[in-house]
């Protein structure tokens, strides 16, 4: 509105809308011949891929992604691996979905590791390819890691649902713990606040950038919360700007919390549940990096479930997404 109107003052804001328009997305363009070439040393449990920029660390035990340096700083704190859980909604619990698909919630934890492949590309280039079995839900799951002398870590997932009858999991995606120094999230995707598969279009795609900490809105019964859809690329940055992007091929959902996520998690037999307000840090960031999470729930609070379009039933599935170096002399509004 251009001037006050009764209630109304003037700038508000009485309908929007945003149209995808056709265009080509221009790709930086990184000679990796302008790098050093990769490196490749057997550790104790693990094998590490580097050059004189960066570092990465696969575990050959478990076949995860473990750690990742980029100028001599640990970003990775506890390993990239598979994720499936969230902490239940209030609407969730009207529907039983906590209990109903309680099989997900340790899904990754029982993967037995069939395979660990590595495979030299060229002198810039290592493809690093694992294979698990998730027993607790009999499905296949396999991951590749196409390494680049950039510190460009192209991360490819499948998974091969067996025969037999599983509950719809609530998440598809990875998960992995970054230092705490990792604390400023930036993202061009849906935002400001909170969206969801089916709640989504209040919010506006663009450029957004908060303390990580701020992603989390404290209901008073703490639950799921920190996530943001229909992300093109999400990084989270030191305050020197250095840090690590997480780009979709082509979107990813995203969720960032300052501590642990099983803090938000629904005990029934809890005499009171924690409040969202009660949640401090931890010295971690929590960063889930999904094909997508399931609806925020139902038409009600006590029994319809999520809406079948935005549920992820029991079958095969597969996403990609990119992990690269940011460094702090980046201008991350040119990503966009």
């Amino acid at each position: 509105m251009k001037e006050n109107s009764g209630l109304l003052p003037a700038g508000h804001t009485i309908a929007w809308e945003q149209f995808e328009m056709p265009g080509i997305k221009k790709m930086p363009t990184n000679d990796l011949d302008a790098f050093a070439p990769l490196m490749k040393a057997e550790e104790t449990n693990g094998i590490k891929i580097y050059n004189e920029k960066f570092a990465v660390s696969f575990n050959k035990e478990t076949g995860w992604l473990q750690w990742y340096v980029l100028n001599n700083n640990s970003i990775i704190k506890e390993p990239l691996v598979p994720y499936f859980w969230r902490a239940a909604t209030d609407n969730d619990i009207g529907n039983s979905q906590q209990i109903r698909c309680a099989v997900w919630q340790h899904a990754g934890d029982f993967s037995k590791l069939d395979s660990f492949n590595v495979e030299d590309i060229s002198s810039n280039k290592v493809c690093i390819k694992t294979m698990h079995y998730l027993s607790s839900v009999d499905a296949m799951y396999f991951v590749q890691y196409l390494v680049s002398a950039n510190g460009n870590v192209q991360v490819s997932v499948k998974m091969k649902a067996g025969n037999k009858y599983f509950p719809e999991m609530p998440r598809f995606g990875m998960r992995v713990i970054l230092d705490d120094h990792f604390e400023k999230a930036i993202w061009f995707g849906r935002g400001p606040f909170d969206n969801y598969w089916d709640r989504k279009y209040a919010a506006p795609v663009d450029l957004y950038s908060m303390p990580a900490d701020s992603l989390f809105f404290p209901y008073p019964r703490a639950q799921e919360s920190g996530y943001r859809t229909d992300v093109r690329w999400m990084a989270l940055q030191n305050k020197n700007g250095l840090g690590i992007m997480a780009e979709g091929s082509p979107l990813i959902s995203t969720g960032v919390l300052h501590f642990d996520m099983k803090k938000l998690d629904f005990d029934r037999n809890a005499i009171e549940n924690n409040h969202g307000g009660s949640m401090t840090h931890d010295p971690l960031i929590w960063w889930n990096i999904d094909y997508k999470q399931m609806g925020g729930g139902g038409d009600n609070a006590w029994g319809d479930k999520t809406h079948a379009e935005y549920m992820l039933p029991y079958r095969d599935y597969e996403y990609s997404f990119l992990l690269r170096p940011v460094y702090g002399n980046e201008d991350m509004g040119a990503n966009k």
